[in-house]
Order: structure tokens, then C-alpha cells, then sequence
């Protein structure tokens, strides 16, 4: 009986030194991890996880999600998750800290099984809030250049028309010709060319050629977007669609009547 004491309690140690060792690898990993029992009780809450929420998780494990975040027992996306016995990946989520920084993540939440049975889920978390920051400052920094080379278009952030090519290419006359026809129609415009060959300049003829001139010319580098980003970038998001969802205009709704210039297009996912 001693004996089996003594291996009961090696096999505690055991238990216990490599819970160590998941926990010391969980917290020197940059992504943040929240894991929850199928209940939906916190049991773990990684160190970059309280970074990026602005939480103690101290304070925080042991309680419900609902408890911590303002979601129902049913809603939460562990719940869900473990509901449906099927993976979230890549919500992006948009809520303001208790020191009211906005952060801007994509979460990926996933059901744990064991012994045949759902036991719990797991999420991991990407903070894309400096990304998010860069992203508007260069949509700021470009409209502000915009602004600053020529006072003709202000109102409207572009910086060219089409009388602006000077050529005399008799394939660049038929191209112009194209863009003025283009310019009388709402349709969609597909411009394309190698990089660096004027695709933003042509688009901005086409713009101010329009009956669109007066409403504002947004652009946009795609491939500058993290694939998680695109979605609440291009169309925005909702206060109450998720957790922490704020009103946010995305660029469809910023361009408005005007014109949405998709630059580097072909570097969005096919779905």
C-alpha cells in the first residue's frame, strides 16, 4: 500500500512539473491563450493575454467568461464553439480595455476532446491594434500628400485627372478613350498593370472624370491588410455583432458615392 502511495504521489509530481512546463511555454509565446472547462470557467489566462486585455489573471482564473466579459453563457464563442463541436478562427474583435485603450484582435477558438467527449476550448488570440494604427495613419498620411501637391482636388482626396497624361503613344490615346467612356457609367473598373505603370493615377482620371468628382476617392493597398483585417476594414463593423463591437465605418461606407480604388486587388483570398 506504501508503495502505491509513493507512485501516486510521483505520478502528482509528474502532473505537476509538466503543467509547469505547458504554462512557462504558454507564457513566452506573443499570441494570448484563454483556456475554459466546458462549463466555460477560465482555467488558464496567459501573460499575453493580460497585456493585451488589460487583466489580472489572478483576477480572472477560476471565474466564468460571462463573469469577465459581457457575453451569456450561451453566446460566448467558447460556448458556441463547444456547441457546435466545430472551430472559430480568425474573429476579428474590436473593444476598449478598463484603462479605455481600444484593441483590435483576431481570435481563433477551438473545442478540446478527451476520452470522446467535448471537455473544454481554447482560443488564441492575435492583437492587429499597431497594424490597425499603421494602417489608418498611412490612409491619413496619403490623403494629407494628396492635399499638399495640389489644392484642385481637396475636397475630394485625389491628385490627377485624365488630362493630366501627357502622351503620344496611340495606345495610350485608346486607353484614355476607354477611361472617359468608363467615367460615364457606375460599373466597376478594372485596371490593370504592373506595378508601378500608373494604375492609381488612371483611377483618379476615371474619378474626376465622373459625375462622381465631387464625392470623395479613397485608396487602398490590399496587400497591406492582414488577411484577419480585411473584412472590418473594407465594411466595418457593428456595436452588439460580437463582444466589444464598436460602430466603425469601413471604406465602403467612407467612399460612400465616390470611388474605392482596390490597388493590388490580386493579393486578397479567393473567399
Amino acid at each position: 500500500m506504501q508503495e502505491n502511495l509513493a507512485e501516486k504521489r510521483l505520478d502528482t509530481e509528474e502532473i505537476a512539473e509538466r503543467l509547469a512546463l505547458l504554462e512557462a511555454v504558454l507564457d513566452a509565446i506573443v499570441e494570448g491563450v484563454i483556456i475554459t472547462d466546458a462549463s466555460g470557467r477560465i482555467l488558464y489566462f496567459n501573460e499575453a493575454q493580460e497585456k493585451i486585455e488589460g487583466l489580472n489573471k489572478d483576477e480572472v482564473i477560476g471565474r466564468y467568461l460571462h463573469e469577465v466579459y459581457q457575453v451569456s453563457p450561451k453566446t460566448s464563442d467558447h460556448a458556441v464553439v463547444i456547441k457546435n463541436d466545430r472551430p472559430s478562427k480568425d474573429k476579428v474583435k474590436t473593444f476598449f480595455t478598463t484603462e479605455g485603450k481600444e484593441i483590435n484582435l483576431a481570435a481563433s477558438t477551438y473545442p478540446v476532446r478527451h476520452g470522446g467527449r467535448i471537455v473544454g476550448a481554447f482560443s488564441v488570440c492575435r492583437d492587429f491594434t499597431r497594424i490597425k494604427d499603421l494602417i489608418k495613419k498611412n490612409m491619413s498620411l496619403q490623403r494629407q500628400m494628396h492635399f499638399k501637391w495640389d489644392d484642385r482636388h481637396l475636397k475630394n482626396g485625389t491628385r490627377y485627372t485624365l488630362d493630366d497624361f501627357i502622351y503620344t503613344s496611340k495606345t495610350v490615346e485608346r486607353l484614355i478613350n476607354q477611361a472617359r467612356k468608363a467615367a460615364l457609367t457606375d460599373c466597376p473598373v478594372l485596371v490593370y498593370g504592373e506595378t508601378g505603370t500608373g494604375k492609381e493615377v488612371l483611377a483618379q482620371g476615371i474619378h474626376n472624370a465622373s459625375g462622381r468628382a465631387d464625392e470623395p476617392f479613397i485608396g487602398i493597398n490590399c496587400a497591406a491588410i492582414p488577411e484577419t483585417l480585411l473584412e472590418s476594414t473594407l465594411f466595418g463593423t457593428v456595436k452588439g455583432a460580437f463582444t466589444g463591437a464598436l460602430d466603425t465605418q469601413g471604406l465602403f461606407q467612407q467612399a460612400g458615392k465616390g470611388t474605392l480604388f482596390l490597388d493590388e486587388i490580386n493579393s486578397m483570398p479567393p473567399a
